[in-house]
């Protein structure tokens, strides 16, 4: 075991917790589409999509989330509209080829029963939240340390993406918003 220890890990970019000031706000995609994000900065800027809301399966494995193509470049699109936002770049195809690690992007979806990588069922009662983390066009295929933090965080402040989500697998064991530990179904487990 390896205990790490982040001091006071919010708002890396030096704009707090929501660095655009909303917990969830609607993009305007290149592509024509609009999609709605929230975007919370807890040791790394990450913007969180609800699966759904982009014809997503978070319940998918990473290997079947890499294989679909559109699924990927719209997940790319959305990655790099919000590093335009947050003024990491100032282009799309300056996000695209410079900015790759962030920020981070991350699919989410209440919680429902899914296959892990090895194998093992994971029921939606042993999750508060599914999620799947790309990084770099590739889905990630555990769940990274600082985006777990963003998302912990995340689904404690009311209005964003993945508190709604938390919220709607809501089965009377646990209330979102309060503190304690958080449950993610990623594609090795919980």
């Amino acid at each position: 075991r390896i205990e790490l220890e982040y001091l006071d890990p919010a708002g890396s970019l030096g704009r707090g917790v929501l660095p655009t000031g909303v917990a969830q706000e609607r993009l305007s995609l290149a592509s024509g589409g609009h999609t709605t994000v929230s975007i919370v900065d807890v040791a790394i800027p990450t913007v969180f999509v609800l699966a759904a809301d982009i014809g997503g399966d978070v319940t998918a494995s990473a290997a079947a989330l890499d294989a679909d193509a559109r699924l990927q470049r719209l997940l790319e699109e959305i990655r790099c509209t919000a590093a335009v936002k947050l003024g990491l770049c100032s282009t799309l195809e300056d996000a695209h080829e410079r900015q790759r690690a962030m920020p981070k992007i991350a699919m989410v979806g209440p919680p429902a029963a899914y296959e892990a990588g090895d194998g093992r069922r994971i029921e939606a009662n042993g999750i508060d939240l599914l999620a799947r983390a790309i990084s770099m066009e590739r889905t990630h295929r555990t769940y990274p340390g600082s985006v777990s933090m963003a998302t912990a965080v995340a689904m404690q402040v009311p209005g964003t993406v993945v508190f709604e989500a938390a919220q709607s697998g809501h089965d009377g064991d646990r209330q979102t918003g309060e503190p304690g530990p958080v449950r993610i179904g990623h594609p090795a487990g919980v």
